[in-house]
């Protein structure tokens, strides 16, 4: 992510309050962030403002899959879902853009709610719960969202947003050769899954660990920015992501504690069927979620795992293996 420039800064603080006051960073603009997130303090409410970059050659299509996620994240917020509500700039527009020579800036505002991000070591039982059953509910009110299978460009007909795009998109980014086979082998495996509105539609599609914001247990899910249309379980996978990394492996360790896993998938799924129903089948295909996260994961974190060369060796290792973490219960 691109530093943002102060002149640019400056015209976002101006068109979102008329309180002169600076931005402060609070989170993002590392290598796998889409944007960097400030916080000030606006006329009304203490809210947050997301500031993303586009090349002007990407403007037109990056603007209207922004606007797609944008509104998704409004439906479910009206749905009774628990996001962060968004708040119109002073020209009563959800989404501001200004230019710079660089390129194109675009921002929203959204209200800061109370808590902070959770520590994975110290996840209680009840916050869990509440955790899939928030993952649930906007699995439940997607079922009502007027797109389900991608968004159509209103220039060119063609389909964004797309199960199919977000593969080929990190396929074309792979310059592994065998990195690039198990990539096309998920696809092939992905592609016998059935695209049905009980388990596909417009989704988080990244509802991990630190993209929620919690106060008593209480769970606020953040971050639309990567919102796309794919299955159900490809969510529920993404928020074992932590449990993977740093307590059970699976991700770029081998396994070593399933239970761990075991145990918080099935808290996790008592507060998700309070909502949605949740088929053993599904259960069974999570190792190729799993498996689809363990590439998309190595792909967008290239600094961190070639900070250590053990850790980009272990990692390529799982990636060479097809999980079996499910499928062998």
């Amino acid at each position: 992510m691109k530093k943002v420039p102060q002149e640019i800064l400056n015209q976002f603080i101006r068109v979102y309050t008329d309180v002169a006051l600076n931005l402060i960073p609070i989170g993002g603009g590392e290598e796998s962030s889409d944007g960097i997130v400030y916080q000030f303090t606006g006329t009304q409410t203490t809210q947050l403002i997301k500031i993303l970059f586009f090349e002007e050659k990407d403007y037109e299509q990056a603007l209207q899959v922004l606007s797609a996620r944008i509104n998704f994240m409004d439906f479910l917020y009206q749905s009774g879902v628990p996001v962060v509500r968004l708040i119109p700039s002073r020209k009563a527009n959800i989404i501001e853009v200004f230019q710079s020579n660089e390129g194109i800036w675009a921002a929203y505002a959204m209200e800061k709610v109370e808590g902070q991000a959770p520590a994975p070591n110290a996840l209680a039982p009840e916050l869990i719960r509440n955790w899939g059953h928030a993952v649930g509910k906007s699995h439940r009110a997607t079922q009502n969202y007027p797109t389900w299978q991608g968004i159509t460009d209103k220039t060119t007909g063609k389909q964004h947003l797309t199960w199919e795009e977000e593969w080929q998109h990190f396929f074309d980014i792979c310059e592994e050769q065998d990195i690039r086979e198990q990539w096309v082998n998920i696809r092939v495996i992905l592609g016998t899954y059935p695209i049905q509105r009980d388990c596909f539609g417009f989704i988080h599609n990244d509802p991990h660990l630190w993209n929620l914001f919690v106060h008593q247990n209480q769970v606020t899910i953040l971050d639309f920015d990567v919102a796309n249309h794919h299955w159900f379980a490809n969510d529920i996978a993404i928020a074992c992501q932590h449990v993977l990394f740093m307590q059970s492996g699976g991700l770029s360790q081998p396994i070593k504690d399933r239970d761990c896993l075991f145990n918080f998938l099935q808290i996790f799924l008592d507060g998700y069927r309070k909502e949605m129903y949740f088929n053993q089948d599904w259960l069974l295909r999570l190792d190729t979620f799993i498996a689809y996260r363990r590439i998309l994961l190595y792909l967008v974190m290239p600094g961190w795992r070639h900070s250590d060369p053990s850790l980009q060796e272990s990692w390529k290792t799982m990636i060479m293996t097809a999980p079996a973490i499910f499928s062998e219960q």
